[in-house]
């Protein structure tokens, strides 16, 4: 698949590449991008393409639905794949990776972490300091009466609690 995409890669070399960023760093937030219904992509190859994305076991995936374009070598590909096949297999590897995605931020519950405020926001009719740490996880921070100030920009040891949602972590500033 990656051949007939034009890829000068293949997917031993990627996850070769993989393996040694995490021999480096301590749970890095590994993403990646997949074009799914490219031209003559059988069922196999499909499967084989969640199979690998399963072994990398990215924090996200971003999924993009090939796109026909008119003059490109893929669009005179036999095997284009209808609008449904595309979306079907779009829709299973978002699934895939949301799974993913909250295992990755699992790791984060119970444990310190610096986060990064971007803004002040109400979650669930509460008020929160919100930001991401360093591996791109969204945390909401208590926000005590005491916060009158704008903490935009600034960095808050905290300590993640539970989940808000499937995506957002409850956390405590660190010393409470």
């Amino acid at each position: 698949m990656l051949k007939r995409m034009n890829r000068r890669y293949d997917v031993d070399e990627y996850y070769e590449k993989v393996q040694l960023i995490r021999k480096y760093f301590e749970h890095p937030a590994i993403t990646t991008d997949v074009i799914v219904g490219f031209p003559g992509e059988t069922e196999e190859e499909f499967d084989e393409t969640r199979s690998f994305l399963d072994k990398v076991n990215f924090y996200e995936t971003h999924v993009f639905a090939y796109s026909r374009r008119r003059g490109t070598a893929a669009d005179r590909m036999p095997g284009q794949l209808t609008q449904k096949q595309k979306s079907v297999r779009s829709a299973i590897l978002m699934e895939d990776s949301s799974k993913r995605a909250k295992i990755f931020r699992e790791y984060y519950k119970d444990s310190p972490a610096e986060v990064l405020i971007e803004e002040e926001a109400v979650v669930e009719g509460t008020p929160y300091l919100v930001g991401y740490n360093k591996e791109y996880v969204r945390f909401a921070v208590d926000k005590s009466d005491d916060d009158a100030k704008d903490m935009t920009g600034s960095i808050i040891s905290c300590r993640a609690l539970d989940f808000i949602g499937d995506e957002l972590l409850h956390a405590v500033p660190e010393g409470l």
